[in-house]
């Protein structure tokens, strides 16, 4: 390992004692090899000077240290904003480090998500000093009790908020490209975010009104924020006493999550969608917003392009989705069958709990996965195009029965998150399947933000 360098012609190469100060120097060289890769070699250099400040300042912020890498590692391969930087720019975010390293807080970043908000704090502090609103020693007192999101958004808040906090867009924070940055600080100068210049698609006055005051606070998006906030907020402009739903609705969209212009040049189909989704909560259908969604997009994407919802009620559509359950609705899909793909590789699982034993495998081709559709059913098959393309892995759970493993309950993962869990015709697992599903996620490293 410390034969590694960053870049050849980096002198003075920081791994050596970066590699004796991290946590895990096995995962640091996975990650390392990733960013060799991505990243051209002045930004190589750039990263190797925030390890020299690191190292050098590990003894009095070590619990600060293994995170931070980590964090500047991922803002290295994918933040606009720390890839930007100025000479000045970097000088002024590490003189934020310096201040809070010397502060008699005492900081410690228990998990990744806290070093990757402290470091955008950083950036802002870096790119527009002439912003900050108070002391940063003061600021860093927010920090005195622990260190974690809820505090560092105090932090962003003494240091940044003067009138309006665009919430939606801070509670991204790492994930705002540079023009968003901007977005976010021309309404912190107590600007409208509709006079904003580069806005990505027109907003209108009640739906920006929505977009600053009434997001729900736990949206979170990996890219493209404020297009995704716009959206909502729009959404929300059908459906505002369904504010509730929206995470969930948005979080089953494949195509929000992959293809956002598409959602949003559709956004009168998904805007009749979100009201007819709603609208089964009151009825009291006993159908989830995955189902839903999935159903829409398979009959938008898949099925018809110019299908549409006039006309539809809440109650045809959940008709429909029961039958399409049956499979009745798969044939056309079935020109799919014969594909295979690659999976992720992760070995399969036997567990036993409470005197019941469990079997967990991935399914990696297109028969395997159109069975688990037929007897569990419910409309995993439709997933086949995502599972080939590697952006979700199904997983099959079986319960032995008389000797015999069968089929239990299906499990989604996107980029080693648990983001579905459906037993039989869509029906809600038990708590005691829960704990053997937390065990199994717990050893193949997997995080359980759907449901657990």
């Amino acid at each position: 390992m410390r034969k590694m360098k960053l870049h050849p012609q980096i002198r003075e190469d920081q791994l050596t004692d970066l590699f004796e100060f991290i946590n895990s120097p096995e995962e640091l060289k996975e990650q390392l090899g990733n960013l060799s890769i991505s990243i051209d070699s002045p930004m190589l250099s750039r990263v190797n000077k925030w390890f020299y400040f690191l190292n050098k300042n590990y003894a009095q912020a070590p619990c600060m240290f293994t995170h931070t890498v980590y964090a500047i590692i991922k803002a290295a391969m994918s933040n606009e904003v720390f890839r930007s930087q100025t000479t000045h720019e970097f000088e002024t975010s590490l003189r934020f480090y310096e201040i809070a390293i010397k502060s008699e807080v005492f900081i410690d970043f228990e998990e990744i998500d806290s070093a990757d908000m402290f470091l955008s704090i950083s950036l802002l502090y870096g790119k527009y000093p002439g912003m900050v609103l108070t002391s940063t020693y003061k600021s860093l007192t927010t920090l005195e009790e622990r260190s974690g999101i809820e505090e560092l958004k105090a932090l962003y808040k003494s240091l940044f908020v003067k009138y309006e906090d665009p919430y939606v867009l801070s509670n991204n924070l790492f994930q705002l490209s540079l023009t968003e940055t901007e977005a976010m600080m021309h309404v912190l100068r107590g600007l409208n975010i509709r006079a904003f210049s580069q806005l990505p698609v027109p907003i209108s006055k009640k739906a920006s009104f929505y977009l600053m005051n009434h997001l729900p606070d736990n949206l979170r998006f990996d890219n493209n924020v404020l297009v995704r906030s716009i959206i909502c907020s729009k959404l929300l402009l059908a459906q505002f006493a369904n504010k509730h739903l929206l995470q969930p609705f948005l979080s089953a969209s494949t195509v929000f999550e992959l293809k956002v212009f598409t959602f949003y040049d559709d956004l009168p189909f998904w805007t009749k969608a979100f009201e007819l989704m709603c609208g089964a909560e009151g009825e009291e259908l006993g159908l989830s917003a995955q189902e839903f969604v999935d159903y829409f997009e398979y009959k938008k994407y898949t099925e018809d392009q110019h299908y549409s919802l006039k006309g539809r009620t809440t109650a045809s559509i959940a008709q429909a989705i029961y039958n399409w359950h049956e499979a009745a609705d798969f044939e056309k899909t079935k020109g799919f069958i014969d594909m295979k793909w690659e999976g992720s590789k992760i070995q399969e699982w036997t567990a036993e709990e409470q005197g019941d034993k469990y079997f967990f495998q991935e399914i990696t081709d297109g028969n395997e996965l159109l069975r688990e559709s037929e007897t569990m059913k419910h409309c995993v098959f439709s997933y086949i195009e995502s599972c080939v393309a590697g952006y979700s892995a199904i997983w099959s759970m079986k319960k032995e029965v008389n000797s015999i493993y069968q089929g239990h309950a299906t499990i989604e993962i996107r980029d080693k998150r648990i983001t579905q869990v459906a037993g039989k015709r869509n029906k809600t697992v038990s708590r005691s399947d829960i704990g053997i599903i937390k065990r199994w996620a717990s050893e193949m490293e997997f995080t359980c933000e759907y449901w657990i």
